[in-house]
């Protein structure tokens, strides 16, 4: 008798978006991948400043290069900018934006939040990220958050 086989995988990849530490560096990333929605956008904002908050003097960087399809609303944006801090707001976070829409969007983003949040920035490039926090050499490895 043949027996079948059901494998079950379950990537945060699927959710659009995955984590990665680079724990010489002392920096956290977030990639984020099609679809970019309100709802990922949430979550995974969630996810990432619960890490931020529990790792003081942790860095970050939002990378958007993998983005075609973005649709994050303005209210997401303010509502996102408007969450009370965790203890999040000391570290530093470099957003890396190419395309001029999601650019565009973090600048809202900063704007809303500079003053309770002062560390963050919005590039082009992943280079210019590493430039500004200073990494030579990355070093990431895939972390497994929700």
């Amino acid at each position: 008798m043949l027996g079948l086989v059901w494998t079950v995988e379950v990537s945060v990849e699927r959710m659009g978006y995955f984590f990665e530490l680079d724990s010489v560096n002392n920096v956290l990333r977030v990639t984020w991948e099609n679809p970019v929605t309100d709802d990922v956008m949430l979550k995974s904002a969630e996810a990432a400043r619960d890490f931020l908050a529990s790792h003081p003097g942790i860095r970050s960087i939002g990378d958007f290069s993998r983005v075609k399809e973005f649709h994050t609303s303005a209210e997401t944006v303010r509502r996102l900018a408007d969450e009370p801090s965790r203890g999040e707001e000391r570290s530093v976070v470099v957003f890396v934006a190419p395309a001029d829409l999601v650019y565009g969007t973090m600048r809202m983003f900063i704007m809303l939040t500079e003053e309770r949040r002062p560390d963050r920035h919005v590039v082009r490039t992943m280079k210019e990220a590493y430039a500004l926090l200073r990494i030579a050499v990355p070093q990431f490895s895939r972390l497994d958050l929700p």
